[in-house]
């Protein structure tokens, strides 16, 4: 029994022995974790600082891209609407009457526009002359290298030089806008400038001269020139509002000689939205083309049966119930001859009404129909 019992005893010491080691190896345990997770702390902030701080001075290690610059456009200035477009040798031409309710902006294109206006031209010139075919000079060079023996079966061609693209001249366009920029106004401007005192004409892109054109469309495009030859003009105009007729004065001023054949040209496009006008000084020439083939009397009644009615101030229609009498002889109009027409209706009767005198001119693309006080009306044909 005391064997046993001091058996027990034995055991509960070797118990009490081992609680007390875990009591104390507990504490130690967690003391080293703290340590350890300072230590991660310190080192992960030290870690980053330096990141930012390398960052910051543009060292950063690779795979960062570096920030974009948005590209700031630059808006065309405001100015004080011109009297007067200045152009090359210091000669001017009359600009756009406007007041003050609108707004004129100057836009120079920049080195970047004019880049890719000289490619687009580039562009278009090596389509055309692809699509012309080879020229006389060289169809003639070929014919040579193949009877001198000069261009070899299989021998490389040289490579093609690049042409340097040649920038075309920063001309300023004036852009209009607001209430009072608006077609009624360009075109009275366009129609003065076109009028015999300041003789510019319509032109297309070969200067070749074409009909005058129309503003009835929200929208267009027109380019107008005249030969400078030798001298231009400094233009001063008013514009002068008497009742509901506006109207324009212009008043020559000086010229100043020239050597070359130059061209006072401006090109002018309409929107709802603005009027553009970029008024420029070009050597060059206008092309008059050949006068159409003069008709026949047969020919123009012809021409006269095929046009609508209402063209000519008529109803119906069609012509048919109409009788077209040419009448021998002719008149000058505007320096061309032009064939007079009678034009009658049938009454219920069976009597002939006269309706109008009318002439032809220019092979039948200009009419005039003859008003009551002997005064023509020129007729616009599509």
């Amino acid at each position: 029994m005391k064997k046993k019992d001091k058996q027990e005893k034995k055991e509960k010491k070797i118990k009490g022995r081992k609680n007390k080691v875990k009591k104390e190896k507990a504490p130690g345990k967690k003391g080293l974790s703290k340590k350890k997770l300072i230590l991660l702390l310190v080192v992960l902030a030290i870690a980053a600082a330096a990141f930012f701080f390398l960052r910051g001075r543009g060292d950063d290690p690779e795979g960062e891209d570096p920030p974009v610059e948005e590209e700031v456009v630059k808006e065309d200035p405001v100015i004080s609407a011109p009297t007067a477009y200045a152009l090359d040798e210091g000669l001017e031409i009359m600009a756009l009457p406007v007041g003050r309710s609108v707004v004129v902006k100057a836009h120079t294109p920049t080195e970047e526009e004019l880049m890719a206006l000289a490619e687009e031209l580039a562009a278009a010139e090596a389509e055309a002359e692809v699509e012309a075919g080879p020229t006389v000079e060289q169809l003639g060079a070929a014919i040579d290298e193949e009877e001198t023996g000069e261009a070899e079966e299989g021998a490389e061609e040289a490579p093609a030089e690049e042409e340097e693209l040649v920038l075309p001249p920063a001309y300023t366009t004036y852009i209009y806008t607001g209430e009072g920029a608006n077609v009624e106004r360009l075109q009275l401007y366009c129609e003065l400038l076109m009028a015999e005192d300041f003789g510019f004409v319509p032109v297309d892109e070969e200067m070749i001269e074409i009909r005058k054109p129309k503003f009835t469309e929200p929208s267009g495009s027109l380019h107008l020139v005249r030969p400078v030859q030798g001298k231009d003009y400094v233009e001063e105009v008013n514009l002068a509002e008497k009742g509901e007729e506006k109207h324009m004065e212009y008043v020559p001023s000086e010229s100043k000689e020239l050597e070359g054949e130059f061209l006072t040209s401006l090109r002018i496009e309409w929107d709802e939205e603005a009027l553009r006008i970029t008024p420029a000084m070009i050597e060059g020439a206008i092309v008059i083309p050949p006068p159409p083939e003069p008709m026949t009397l047969a020919e123009a009644v012809d021409h006269m049966y095929s046009l609508p009615p209402e063209l000519l101030g008529l109803e119906g229609e069609s012509m048919e119930p109409y009788l077209v009498f040419p009448i021998d002889g002719s008149v000058m109009v505007e320096g061309a001859p032009a064939m007079r027409m009678y034009v009658y209706s049938k009454s219920e009767s069976g009597t002939n009404v006269f309706e109008g005198q009318y002439l032809l001119a220019n092979g039948g693309h200009t009419i005039y129909a003859v008003q009551d006080d002997g005064s023509l009306l020129a007729i616009e044909q599509e």
